[in-house]
């Protein structure tokens, strides 16, 4: 087996664009079909717009720049599979108070 190396260190910032939050939940999973695990991360803030972030993998041990995605207020966990049966990874988030919501 030969042996790996890590690349240079990357600072990833989870923010939500409408005000600055730490990340509630992480998850990782397969989202854009490179073969490389992305990542999701839900960004509650407790204001009324609130989501989640996506970092998709760059495909070379690094990650792209964040995207943010708007979703219910209080989206406080993410998870990664496939919902509606057609092959393709979703993103699934669920509010703190109330039953959960999903992104394709």
């Amino acid at each position: 087996m030969e042996a790996g190396t890590f690349g240079a260190a990357e600072i990833i910032l989870f923010t939500n664009p409408n005000y600055v939050s730490n990340p509630k939940e992480l998850t990782t999973g397969f989202i854009n079909g490179d073969g490389f695990p992305d990542i999701v991360a839900a960004v509650p803030s407790g204001r009324a717009i609130e989501g989640f972030v996506v970092v998709n993998s760059n495909g070379s041990g690094g990650f792209n720049t964040p995207v943010y995605y708007e979703a219910s207020q209080q989206t406080f966990d993410v998870a990664i599979v496939d919902l509606d049966g057609d092959g393709d990874r979703d993103v699934h988030y669920a509010r703190k108070l109330l039953s959960g919501g999903h992104c394709s």
